[in-house]
């Protein structure tokens, strides 16, 4: 496998950082320095999971879907409204896939091979990006878990009566006849298969960076997944790429209770985006079930002697590096 390739430039010590190659991509090798605070691009200038670093600062590049709410099963596709500094969630999920549907994972080969995808995966390269997992032997095999990075996904109603398979091990692509496949998906895979199996449970994950999603239901009822980052433009519209703060120093207006009283504050983000401090009420609540996301940057004891609460507190994002 073979991607692009360049080299990795700082300017005024803020670097661009490609996310591992996937095919459906636009804009890889794009180096330009981003405004961060302003994009909001119908058409992606960078792949979806760049990461820009300036200083101590951190951010990544993604899609806005609309809002799925706590318990929700669709996302409702709703532009933004005042979501600068909210933190936004991933809406990806790992599709389960029964045994059958896997009809091809052979020993050596890079690509494995489904039928009946799931219709919202009917398409080429839905499944580019993400993640394919299963346990591919017995339990007292070494190689017993399995899950591979998917580098292409490609779909047809029918399989291609001349699909070509790579098999690392005599460095060749081989002619398959996939014709009887229906609703068949051909994904290539980071790495060759270590076992051969088709009898195997497996579950097809999209990548997290092309969903994401703003909840707007209660601050206090988690239900959704993992914490993407804090979204940079304030009213980004449905199907639009803009960046998410994951990590360094960060406004915020999006308080369940307002930060700087109390001082050394761990901050937890809320279902609804907003965060709280250690100390506040919900402690207990937001210890057992919610995320980390920060802590508060300033030190409220040299406001005049005061520890009023800031309501526009600078935080220090931690979510990910």
């Amino acid at each position: 496998m073979s991607g692009p390739n360049h080299d990795i430039r700082s300017n005024a010590g803020r670097t661009i950082y490609m996310p591992e190659y996937y095919r459906g991509e636009e804009g890889f090798g794009n180096l330009a320095m981003p405004n961060v605070y302003n994009t909001d691009n119908v058409t992606a200038l960078y792949p979806r999971g760049t990461k820009f670093e300036a200083g101590e600062r951190a951010f990544y590049y993604g899609k806005y879907l609309g809002i799925a709410n706590a318990g929700a099963t669709t996302i409702t596709a709703t532009a933004g409204s005042d979501l600068a500094g909210r933190f936004l969630f991933h809406n990806s999920i790992q599709q389960d896939m029964a045994t059958g549907l896997l009809v091809r994972k052979l020993a050596n080969e890079q690509h494995i091979v489904y039928k009946t995808t799931v219709s919202a995966a009917q398409s080429d390269d839905f499944y580019s990006g993400g993640w394919v997992t299963g346990k591919d032997a017995s339990a007292q095999s070494p190689n017993r878990p399995f899950w591979r990075y998917i580098v292409a996904h490609e779909y047809g109603a029918y399989g291609s009566k001349t699909a070509q398979i790579w098999n690392d091990s005599t460095k060749v692509y081989n002619e398959v006849d996939l014709s009887a496949e229906q609703y068949c998906s051909v994904l290539e895979l980071d790495q060759p298969v270590i076992i051969s199996k088709v009898t195997m449970a497996t579950t097809l994950m999209q990548n997290p960076w092309k969903r994401i999603a703003w909840h707007t239901s209660s601050a206090y009822a988690p239900a959704r997944g993992k914490v993407a980052g804090a979204c940079m433009h304030n009213d980004i519209a449905v199907n639009s790429h803009t960046w998410f703060q994951t990590w360094g120093p960060m406004c915020t207006i999006h308080l369940e209770k307002a930060l700087g009283a109390l001082g050394m504050e761990t901050l937890f983000c809320m279902s609804d985006g907003s965060v709280s401090p250690h100390g506040s009420s919900y402690q207990r609540f937001v210890t057992d079930y919610l995320p980390i996301v920060g802590y508060l940057l300033s030190d409220p004891f040299f406001v005049s002697g005061s520890t009023s609460a800031e309501l526009l507190p600078m935080i220090f994002v931690t979510v990910q590096k």
